[in-house]
């Protein structure tokens, strides 16, 4: 038997919810095991996850009366439950900066009161499914995804495809995989429908409008034909509108009405088209910030913010660069490629913050060509891009490790200890023996606590294999 939690305060609507469920349960056999658990009070919900029983699934509402209980209880549930049990709000708003404040906090999902049997059976069973099976719910045709960020994304989308949510806003810095997420969104969406993907970084305002929205015969010099628009090209399917922040304010505001109202207004004509448009927003920028500054329409975030994706830098998910970095080397048009222990340990330490999982990718493909046909791509083939200039230059980037017999049987902390000796003996020799652990610590992006460590653990394993 699988848990699924259900706390609404309102009678009516969780008499729906149970009733719209227990149809689901015998129609739907992959539901038949589902134990439903109803809750009309937060605080008997809170001494129920006193206990941690085993949950699957928790379906919250978010206010109780004027209370934001579901967000109290969505933090409680983040602490004592991990990532196998989902929390999915149930809210009446779509909207609702409640939303975005729930889904920074952990939320898997979200659905609207009164949302329909399909997208609800669609969402149960997504997240009552492992990921394994998930596919099998709703068909999977795109690219392989590498990273645990990125696997639980992919893991979550099928509920998003079948909900009646008509904007997805990708926030991450530059190179963090942002176009990875439309290509897993496209990968669900299948074949058949229409997807575009539009960088609006290379508009001006007048071509964006123009290309975005189309124009009739005679809308401005040039015009010598009715143009469809980009936005119309993807009609009963979505539109990836890339750096989404560059767009001027007259264009948010046309894209504001197409998204509201599902029309739009080619440039030189006053007749309204329909369209049945999905919108996917990305970029690498700040938007409350710019909404703050007046750069942005504060209502077009409000729209395009029903369903945010946040994307860490490379920085703070490190312990993903092994499994990226060997996807990466594998995938290459001349690949695969092997990484070695030695190799990935530097992989691993260094700082990628000017491109992230991008500025990853080149390093490789870098790797791949100094490699001259070698297929295993040593430490010495590394070449330091911006992010890591103050580590170590040019071909001494690797001069105390390019002498390694790579051909030694050491353990994975032998490696460790043995390129990072070669580090701080590099760094020492540039900077003198004086230097301080903390400014090490700030060079090379290491805790001043890690350093210390490595450093006694090289004194105590000097010899050592």
């Amino acid at each position: 038997m699988k848990n699924v939690v259900v706390f609404e305060d309102d009678a009516l609507e969780l008499d729906s919810l149970v009733k719209k469920i227990n149809f689901l349960k015998h129609k739907n056999s992959n539901l038949s095991q589902l134990n439903l658990i109803t809750f009309s009070k937060s605080q008997d919900v809170f001494l129920f996850i006193e206990e941690r029983p085993a949950v699957s699934l928790f379906i919250l509402d978010i206010y109780e009366g004027e209370a934001k209980a579901g967000l109290e209880l969505l933090g409680d549930i983040k602490v004592k439950y991990d990532e196998t049990s989902h929390v999915v709000m149930h809210t009446n708003s779509k909207g609702n900066k409640d939303i975005i404040k729930a889904v920074k906090l952990g939320a898997d999902h979200f659905i609207v009161k009164g949302c329909d049997k399909e997208e609800l059976e669609i969402m149960i069973e997504c997240y009552l499914t492992d990921d394994q099976n998930r596919d099998n719910i709703l068909p999977y045709h795109g690219i392989e995804v590498a990273g645990k960020t990125l696997r639980k994304i992919k893991s979550n989308m099928p509920a998003l495809m079948i909900s009646s949510v008509k904007t997805v806003f990708i926030q991450g810095p530059t190179g963090s995989g942002k176009e990875m997420v439309a290509e897993i969104i496209k990968g669900y969406h299948g074949n058949k429908a229409s997807f575009v993907t539009v960088n609006c970084a290379q508009f001006s305002e007048e071509t964006a409008v123009a290309e975005l929205f189309g124009y009739v015969k005679g809308a401005f010099t040039g015009a010598e034909k009715d143009k469809i628009g980009l936005i119309e090209s993807a009609n009963d399917g979505w539109i990836f509108l890339d750096e989404i922040a560059e767009l001027s304010l007259r264009c948010q505001a046309l894209l504001l009405r197409a998204i509201d109202n599902q029309v739009i207004i080619p440039m030189g004509s006053n007749k309204e088209q329909d369209i049945n448009v999905r919108f996917i927003a990305a970029t690498k920028e700040n938007i409350p910030r710019l909404v703050r500054k007046k750069e942005f329409r504060d209502d077009l975030w409000n729209r395009l913010n029903q369903n945010i994706i946040e994307l860490p830098a490379l920085t703070h998910r490190k312990t993903e660069i092994k499994d990226i970095a060997r996807h990466i080397a594998r995938d290459l048009p001349n690949g695969p490629f092997n990484i070695p222990k030695a190799t990935m340990i530097l992989l691993e330490e260094l700082d990628w913050t000017v491109g992230n999982v991008r500025e990853l990718k080149n390093c490789i493909i870098n790797m791949t060509v100094k490699a001259k046909g070698n297929r295993s791509l040593l430490p010495s083939y590394i070449e330091l891009s911006q992010s890591n200039n103050h580590l170590l230059s040019d071909t001494e980037v690797t001069a105390g490790i390019v002498s390694f017999d790579f051909s030694e049987h050491l353990s994975f902390n032998m490696w460790t200890l043995k390129l990072f000796s070669a580090l701080l003996d590099y760094i020492y020799q540039k900077n003198g023996h004086s230097i301080s652990v903390n400014k090490v610590s700030k060079m090379i992006g290491i805790s001043r606590g890690t350093i210390v460590n490595y450093k006694r653990s090289i004194e105590l394993n000097k010899g050592k294999k």
